[in-house]
């Protein structure tokens, strides 16, 4: 809410004040990332969706119809497992895309975290742009592969590592995202609850909340609130993810 500026108390003066020439503005050349080809695309023809918190972008099992382009908030991505569980595979953040599939079928859930805004692409037009421009697919096809070794390096993370380790890696793998968006803050954000970072490392809520408190206690992190950690020894932090 904007506060209204207080009344002056000093009379204003009866002569005018010599004000000094203005300088000339000299613009100053700013150098902007090219947007990447798949962005360029949804820029231009996607259109907006928009999800509450928990909405169900879609389900495990529907048919890939659309692709769909982070602009704002987050998704998670999970299955459930067969006694009732649940997994969540990762989080989607602006720049990620969803619902990137190899076949007609979605594999798997994808729930917002938070309000989120997407743009979406019918599949049938991103396979005509991709035929028509081999950089999209190249980049999408990367984004696949990167997919992959994400996976491949949760299997790690929930069969080769302890509690500590686990937590350490996922925060340190937020933060290098962060970084990566242009970010240079220690702060990490947690826009997602306990429970979800829980179901992500293989871990139940109360050993997150004990290792997060470990951690705080040894000095590697700050709690500023639920939603955001200060990285203290982001070096530190990342031997402790590997394990040393």
């Amino acid at each position: 809410m904007t506060m209204p500026l207080p009344a002056l108390r000093t009379p204003l003066p009866r002569r005018p004040v010599p004000v000094p020439a203005a300088r000339p503005v000299v613009p100053v050349a700013v150098e902007r990332p090219a947007p990447t080809p798949e962005a360029e695309l949804f820029l231009r023809e996607g259109k907006t969706l928009v999800l509450d918190r928990d909405d169900i972008l879609f389900y495990e099992g529907d048919h890939a119809h659309a692709v769909y382009h982070v602009v704002e908030g987050m998704l998670r991505i999970g299955q459930l497992l067969p006694d009732g569980r649940r997994h969540i595979l990762g989080f989607l953040a602006p720049g990620d895309v969803a619902g990137l599939t190899l076949g007609e079928i979605h594999a798997h859930t994808a729930e917002a975290v938070t309000p989120t805004i997407l743009s979406l692409i019918p599949r049938p037009r991103l396979d005509e742009a991709m035929a028509q421009r081999p950089a999209l697919g190249r980049r999408l096809l990367t984004t696949m592969q990167a997919n992959l070794a994400a996976a491949q390096e949760q299997l790690l993370l929930l069969g080769r590592k302890g509690a500590l380790e686990r937590l350490a890696s996922f925060l340190v793998l937020l933060h290098q995202r962060q970084t990566r968006g242009g970010e240079t803050t220690r702060i990490v954000h947690l826009p997602m609850g306990r429970g979800d970072i829980a179901d992500y490392l293989g871990m139940t809520t109360e050993t997150v909340s004990r290792s997060f408190t470990r951690l705080r206690n040894t000095g590697h992190i700050h709690l500023v609130d639920v939603y955001e950690v200060e990285l203290l020894d982001p070096r530190r932090l990342a031997d402790i993810a590997a394990g040393r």
